[in-house]
C-alpha cells in the first residue's frame, strides 16, 4: 500500500521550480536573478505580482519566475473550479511551450495568458453553475469583446490569425501588436470575473490590471501605463454593459457574467431616453 501525500497550493511553487524552472547553469541563474531585480525596480508592479493568499516574498517569486505568485495563485483558484484533466503544473508547462520562441528572460508571463489555456482550453467546470459562468465568459469574449477590439484596431480575424503575442507575422498590420495587448487585458478581466475571490484579482483596479500584465502595455512616457489602461477600459465599457468602471483615478473594474444581454435591452428602450422622460 502507498500512503497518500496531500500537497497544498503553497507546495506548487516548490514543485514547479524543481520540475520546470530550476536554472540549468550558473549563467542562467545569474540572468534570472538580474531579470527579477529589474522587475522589483517597479515597486507598484512588484507589489501587484506578489499578491497571493500565502503572502509571497521575493524568494517565492524567484522560485516561480517567469511566472508570478499572483499568476500561480490565480492558476490554483481556476484549477479548483475545473475537473483535473490537466494539473496546474501541466498548464505552466503549456504556457512555457507556447512562449518558447518569443519569451525573453526579462518577460513575466501575464496573468491574462491563463484565459486561453484555462477557460478556452477545454477543461470542464465541476459544477453546473460554473459551467454556465464559463460558457457566458466565452460567449462574451467571442461575440462582444473580441469583436470590439478587432473593430477598434480596424482588423479582421484573418489579420490576427497568423500572429501571436510577441510574434507578429511579417506583413501584418502594425495595429496587430496593440490588439494582442488589449486582448490580454480583456482576458484578465474575464479571469477575474471567474475567480473573483483570488487575492490578486479581488477588487481589481486599473493599476493592478496593468501590473498583472507587466511589460505588455507600452506607452510613450514611462509610468503612464495605468492611465493608458484606464482610457482603454472606459472606452470598452461604453460599448459593453457588463463592464463596469468605478470612480477615481484608480477605480475598481468589474465584469458581470450574468448572461443578460444588457446592450439589446438598452436598445429596445432607447426611444424612452428623452429629456421629457
Amino acid at each position: 500500500w502507498f500512503n497518500k501525500i496531500q500537497l497544498n497550493a503553497a507546495d506548487l511553487a516548490e514543485i514547479a521550480h524543481k520540475r520546470l524552472l530550476e536554472p540549468t547553469s550558473p549563467e542562467g541563474e545569474t540572468a534570472l536573478t538580474a531579470a527579477l531585480a529589474d522587475v522589483k525596480r517597479n515597486s507598484r508592479a512588484w507589489d501587484a505580482l506578489l499578491t497571493d493568499e500565502q503572502g509571497a516574498d521575493e524568494s517565492d517569486f524567484a522560485r516561480v519566475y517567469p511566472f508570478s505568485p499572483a499568476l500561480v495563485d490565480t492558476l490554483v483558484a481556476l484549477s479548483g473550479l475545473l475537473q483535473r484533466e490537466r494539473t496546474a503544473l501541466k498548464v505552466m508547462a503549456q504556457l512555457l511551450v507556447t512562449g518558447r520562441d518569443v519569451l525573453q528572460v526579462s518577460d513575466v508571463i501575464p496573468v491574462g495568458d491563463l484565459y486561453d489555456v484555462m477557460v478556452e482550453g477545454g477543461d470542464t467546470p465541476l459544477t453546473d453553475e460554473m459551467r454556465i459562468h464559463f460558457a457566458i465568459a466565452r460567449e462574451l469574449y467571442r461575440s462582444k469583446l473580441r469583436t470590439i477590439l478587432l473593430a477598434e484596431h480596424r482588423l479582421t480575424e484573418a489579420d490576427v490569425a497568423t500572429s501571436a503575442p510577441g510574434a507578429i507575422a511579417p506583413g501584418a498590420p502594425a495595429s496587430v501588436a496593440i490588439f494582442f495587448t488589449d486582448d490580454r487585458l480583456v482576458k484578465t478581466l474575464l479571469v477575474a470575473a471567474l475567480a473573483p475571490a483570488t487575492s490578486a484579482l479581488r477588487g481589481l483596479t486599473a493599476s493592478r490590471l496593468a501590473y498583472l500584465n507587466h511589460g505588455t502595455v507600452a506607452t510613450p512616457i514611462p509610468g503612464t501605463e495605468v492611465t493608458a489602461v484606464l482610457t482603454k477600459v472606459r472606452s470598452w465599457a461604453q460599448q459593453v454593459g457588463e463592464l463596469q468602471v468605478g470612480d477615481g483615478q484608480d477605480p475598481v473594474i468589474s465584469l458581470a457574467l450574468s448572461g443578460v444581454d444588457y446592450n439589446s435591452v438598452i436598445e429596445r428602450v432607447r426611444h424612452e431616453d428623452t429629456a421629457g422622460s
